[in-house]
């Protein structure tokens, strides 16, 4: 068995939830060390557990998920002993958010699609809701943690380094997911066993960045 194969698990979870197959799988394009792109300046200079390289080319883009090897390790380790604790669900996230940004930009790309940086968090950020509620309620006899929303959408702060404008996205990404995944827990108490939820969720992932918007200011 690969030793990424639950980061596979998770692509698969987000392409079964959304009925979003892609041709490409994660294990593909993941590196746990920056030195393998030559980025030496990020090393030293940016400390991030997880990031989505991508360079655009004449053939079209390539794409790289780098996620800390720390991260890849206590998510096989937590997995393989079926017990989570706070550090290990932070860490489920954080593997969550880069698998959402691959899945996403994949699913979009094999369709001709364009999609923008703020999408990409705005997406990743409903998804770390949805797909930690059904994980963490698999733990916990269907019961999803209360607190999970607060720690998801109030409870954020954001490195000091980065620039305005990547910490307005950051922000803007996480208040407009936070109102659509509050409007889901309303609309939709019973969630995943519900087949209208999984058909609002579907509907949602197919919309372009500025009908997404919309539709979560009229929710």
């Amino acid at each position: 068995m690969s030793i990424y194969a639950n980061l596979t698990s998770i692509q698969n979870n987000i392409a079964r939830l959304y009925e979003t197959p892609v041709n490409f799988s994660i294990e593909d394009f993941l590196i746990t060390d920056l030195a393998a792109l030559g980025l030496r300046q990020q090393i030293s200079s940016v400390k991030t557990a997880e990031t989505l390289y991508l360079l655009e080319t004449d053939d079209g883009i390539n794409i790289s998920l780098y996620l800390d090897q720390g991260i890849v390790d206590s998510l096989n380790e937590s997995v393989a002993s079926d017990q989570w604790k706070f550090t290990d669900v932070k860490e489920y996230l954080l593997a969550l958010e880069g698998v959402s940004h691959f899945q996403y930009l994949i699913w979009n790309a094999e369709r001709d699609k364009s999609v923008t940086l703020f999408e990409l968090e705005l997406q990743a950020e409903v998804d770390k809701y949805v797909m930690a509620s059904v994980a963490l309620a698999d733990r916990r006899e269907g019961h999803i943690p209360k607190d999970l929303y607060g720690y998801l959408f109030d409870s954020i702060s954001y490195r000091n380094e980065l620039s305005p404008e990547v910490a307005r996205r950051y922000r803007e990404a996480n208040h407009y997911a936070g109102k659509y995944c509050r409007s889901l827990k309303s609309q939709y108490p019973n969630q995943h066993q519900q087949i209208d939820f999984l058909t609002e969720l579907r509907q949602f992932y197919r919309l372009p960045c500025n009908e997404k918007v919309r539709r979560i200011e009229h929710r």
